[in-house]
């Protein structure tokens, strides 16, 4: 073979291989395919079926377009195409159990633009043994010590697969835990309260065989192999998570000035409970001292069977000890018995009244002109060296800031100001305060500075009652 002959062959299979590449690229850009495809393989809850294809299958508009695919499944249902590229076939109900279903896509389908289907072009799915599509009480929820479970599922399953696949895991115990079937009559209450439009047979009535400790997190697992009665079996487990109540406890709780002190005879006492209790029960509730008995006080409107605390109105004796006293056989409404019934009668003591200076509740007032009017404020407990703490922690002696305004349009701005005030919030510096803390004659010219009176001489300071005086 001479030269020039070697060098054109060379030539023509480069060529050749151009042209090769070419075609497959031609051919790939060319090829249509099903880009996305749900459900596959086991899946509990089936109800509807979904393609996607990787472009147009039919023209924009075309909704009754023929369906794709050849469909191999017992279960009837409705096919159409939510647009050019998506097609969706609806089940007339919920997949039972055991159900296997094949979509094929047609072997002359083809795209608007011509192209046939390439790649995946079969798809199976099945719903497998018996699945928990609904639990009661919810998943998360807390339950009680010996809850009964309500378990919906998408078929029925045989008593002798939950029995030997269906347990409980407790914390604090250290192996599964059986469950048992309710009795007749108690299952046949939960039905009707939570599952009276479902099919019995696909409802399962269960407890722990074992009662659960208080604040204890409980696992209910519906493991593989609880089966239909034709012998399909899930290969899937569930699990649910719950946590048991707290114990049923009372405490009380009171205004203290700080974590030693005793409580604040001015503010109300309160005792809590855990878990509700009857409102029967609560009314005998009482707290005891030798200087009289106090009954909870209950809201006019309140009319609830069941309440979660008491409150004791205030003020009650001051330097007085008292005695909670609880109803003898006192039980929430699960039945359950106090578990710290040991703590009572409990007894607490109050301290001394505080101090008080207290000015007219309203923001706004008017007062008689040129009639000796005098602002009235209420003191409990003041000595006449009063040292009053502001919002910075800095001691300031007690002291009034008076202004006095004549004029119409003064007036008028300054009711508005007070209003605009009055125990509410506003934003500082970009942080909100109370507006009490705000000193609103502080940078205002012509305000007169007044001492506070002191109390009568002639008043006995064991008793301390309150003295209404005036500031000029």
């Amino acid at each position: 073979m001479s030269k020039g002959s070697g060098k054109y062959l060379q030539h023509l299979v480069s060529c050749l291989g151009i042209f090769l590449s070419f075609l497959l690229i031609v051919s790939t850009s060319q090829a249509a395919s099903v880009s996305q495809f749900s459900p596959q393989g086991e899946v509990a809850q089936i109800r509807q079926v979904r393609a996607t294809f990787s472009e147009s299958a039919i023209a924009f508009g075309n909704a009754k377009a023929p369906a794709p695919f050849e469909i191999n499944c017992n279960e009837a249902g409705t096919a159409r195409w939510a647009d050019d590229k998506n097609w969706i076939f609806d089940f007339n109900r919920d997949l039972p159990p055991a159900t296997q279903c094949s979509f094929n896509v047609k072997a002359d389908f083809k795209t608007v633009a011509g192209n046939a289907i390439t790649g995946k072009s079969s798809f199976k799915f099945s719903t497998g043994g018996p699945a928990v599509v609904r639990i009661q009480p919810y998943d998360g929820s807390n339950i009680e010590e010996e809850q009964a479970f309500i378990l919906i599922q998408n078929g029925a399953a045989t008593p002798t697969s939950i029995r030997q696949h269906l347990y409980c895991e407790i914390e604090g115990v250290h192996e599964r835990v059986p469950v048992r079937f309710l009795d007749k009559d108690a299952r046949a209450a939960l039905l009707k309260h939570f599952a009276k439009d479902i099919d019995t047979e696909r409802v399962s009535t269960v407890q722990c065989q074992q009662r659960s400790p208080n604040d204890a997190f409980v696992k209910l697992v519906w493991d593989a192999g609880i089966a239909t009665a034709s012998g399909i079996a899930t290969s899937i487990p569930q699990s649910f998570t719950f946590k048991t109540r707290p114990a049923f406890t009372a405490s009380m709780t009171c205004q203290r000035e700080n974590a030693n002190a005793t409580c604040t005879p001015i503010l109300p006492v309160s005792l809590y409970f855990s878990s509700p209790i009857s409102r029967k029960l609560a009314e005998e509730i009482l707290i005891k001292s030798s200087k009289g008995n106090v009954k909870p006080d209950f809201n006019r409107d309140d009319k609830e069977s069941i309440v979660s605390y008491v409150s004791f109105k205030a003020p009650i004796a001051e330097k007085a000890e008292y005695t909670i006293v609880l109803p003898s056989k006192i039980t929430d409404e699960s039945g359950r018995s106090l578990s710290n019934a040991a703590q009572f009668p409990l007894k607490f003591v109050t301290a001394d009244f505080p101090p008080l200076a207290k000015f007219p509740a309203a923001p706004f007032g008017i007062i008689e002109l040129n009639a000796d009017a005098t602002l009235p404020v209420s003191l409990r407990n003041v000595e006449k060296n009063l040292v009053a703490r502001s919002v910075d922690g800095k001691n300031s002696p007690g002291k009034v800031g008076n202004l006095k305004v004549m004029e119409d349009a003064d007036i008028i701005n300054w009711i508005a100001k007070l209003n605009k005030y009055h125990e509410t919030s506003i934003k500082v510096a970009g942080e909100y305060v109370e507006t009490r803390s705000i000193g609103l004659l502080v940078k205002e010219s012509g305000v007169r500075s007044l001492d506070l009176p002191s109390m009568p001489s002639d008043v006995d300071p064991s008793v301390r009652p309150f003295e209404v005086i005036g500031i000029p």
